[in-house]
């Protein structure tokens, strides 16, 4: 607690896979992270706010025309892991998390803090973050480990013990 999710999971994964990848707790976009983002081939995206997501996917005419987007959201006991492109020319055969909820475009952001423990807790499982976390590093590693993967989507209910992957679309022909 207390941490920014961007700086402990690239910390934790850097010394399980002895990789050397850089958290960036920064507002999207932000000149400290300009550099970073524009070189990157994969952006890793787990935000409290849905005005974020959209500024992400509005980003993209400033990125590599292949850089792929791996987005985290949870809400009290359930969670998703989307990963797909953010150019538009990909989104069809690779969809991002716009493209399964497009309604978070629309939305408003939650201004509600938590103050507390208590109250943290009381508003998010304490391990949906950890199991939304461990379904992204499921793509992650298929990704460094064989360089691909099928996987579009992973959902995760800690309330049943529900965990269910959903692949890429079948290619257009």
């Amino acid at each position: 607690m207390g941490q920014f999710k961007s700086i402990v999971l690239a910390n934790r994964y850097n010394l399980n896979l002895g990789l050397d990848w850089a958290g960036l707790p920064n507002r999207f976009p932000s000149e400290e992270s300009a550099f970073s983002f524009a070189n990157a081939d994969l952006i890793i995206s787990c935000v409290d706010v849905n005005s974020a997501r959209v500024a992400i996917a509005s980003y993209e005419g400033k990125l590599k025309n292949s850089v792929m987007w791996l987005d985290m959201g949870n809400a009290h006991r359930h969670g998703q892991v989307v990963f797909g492109a953010l150019g538009k020319s990909a989104r069809r055969q690779f969809p991002n998390v716009l493209d399964h909820y497009p309604e978070i475009a629309e939305m408003a952001d939650s201004t509600v803090k938590s103050c507390s423990v208590a109250e943290s807790i009381a508003s998010q499982d304490c391990l949906i973050n950890r199991s939304v976390a461990t379904a992204a590093m499921t793509i992650v590693w298929e990704l460094l480990r064989t360089g691909s993967t099928d996987r579009n989507m992973i959902t995760v209910n800690v309330e049943s013990g529900e965990q269910m992957t959903f692949s890429f679309p079948p290619k257009a022909s």
